[in-house]
């Protein structure tokens, strides 16, 4: 891993501006769309229900936050490590989801991005180096809104697949989710297999 993918404060504008993306979304699409396949297992809703999920539960990491060193060093280092213990961040979590969206409207779905935004964004600008418990392990508040931009990304740009006229990704997202999932790789290998020399990398994250 590299310090590339270690957290900043442009992180967490990037975050804002992301999960103001994902409340807008479900305001603005039509409910036509909501059952329509939206990726893979989910529905649309789901889909959106995902990652208004990930908002709540960035919340609630937020309000379990300790000090001490981090047991994770960045944000492509939480990936990292899932994938090495063999636990894919797409496990159980489609369950969850469809879960998530029946017990949810659309309506309570997007206010849960607005509802996060505040305290999450003003507990990462105030104290960036709080400790929170995720799933792979201790890392600090800024290394996990990195996780969190990523997520919101690509799956911004899955909704947008899918919706008419949805919201998509601002260029400094997009490069940010790029740099992370590159840091999965070793350097040699992603050229590699990114010019046709092998060996095959890709997906380096699903």
């Amino acid at each position: 891993m590299t310090a590339r993918s270690r957290g900043t404060a442009e992180d967490v504008d990037l975050l804002e501006g992301l999960w103001r993306r994902w409340a807008r979304a479900g305001r603005d699409a039509p409910a036509s769309v909501w059952e329509r396949p939206g990726l893979g297992v989910w529905s649309v809703k789901e889909l959106y229900a995902h990652v208004s999920r990930g908002a709540t539960t960035t919340l609630d990491l937020t309000g379990r936050a300790t000090d001490g060193a981090p047991g994770i060093p960045d944000g492509a280092g939480y990936f990292g490590l899932l994938m090495a213990k063999g636990v894919r961040p797409d496990e159980g979590v489609a369950e969850l989801a469809k879960e998530w969206a029946a017990r949810n409207s659309v309506t309570s779905l997007a206010e849960a991005f607005d509802s996060a935004a505040v305290p999450v964004l003003e507990a990462a600008r105030r104290r960036p180096d709080r400790l929170l418990p995720t799933i792979a392990g201790t890392m600090r508040t800024l290394d996990y809104l990195v996780t969190r931009v990523v997520e919101a990304t690509v799956h911004l740009l899955d909704f947008d697949a899918v919706v008419a006229d949805a919201p998509t990704p601002p260029e400094e997202a997009l490069t940010r989710t790029a740099v992370v999932l590159a840091d999965l790789v070793a350097p040699d290998d992603f050229i590699r297999s990114a010019t046709g020399r092998g060996p095959a990398v890709f997906p380096v994250l699903r």
